[in-house]
């Protein structure tokens, strides 16, 4: 995936809840993904100003964990990188 400083969410994703999560279509693509709820929430706090600790750190203070899920964060991240479901910044 690559070093992600501060994930955005790609641009005109369309959400649809659904019994246990929530589907995403990318239409550029027509692609739809199957997100469970935790996927869910971390892609909508990828809005370019949050970096990975502090998504973590805002599901630890959401949940009431004992640590921030830094790993689980990572690998969903890495995970709606792969789905295209993350934009890559051009560098600005």
């Amino acid at each position: 995936m690559g070093e992600i400083g501060r994930p955005m969410m790609s641009e005109a994703l369309r959400f649809r809840e659904v019994e246990g999560g929530v589907h995403v279509t990318a239409p550029a693509s027509g692609t739809e993904h199957f997100l469970n709820p935790s996927a869910a929430a971390i892609l909508l706090m990828c809005d370019g100003t949050r970096t990975l600790a502090e998504i973590a750190q805002a599901l630890r203070d959401a949940h009431g964990l004992a640590a921030p899920p830094l790993d689980d964060v990572a690998d969903t991240l890495a995970d709606l990188d792969r789905l295209d479901l993350l934009d890559t910044p051009d560098g600005g």
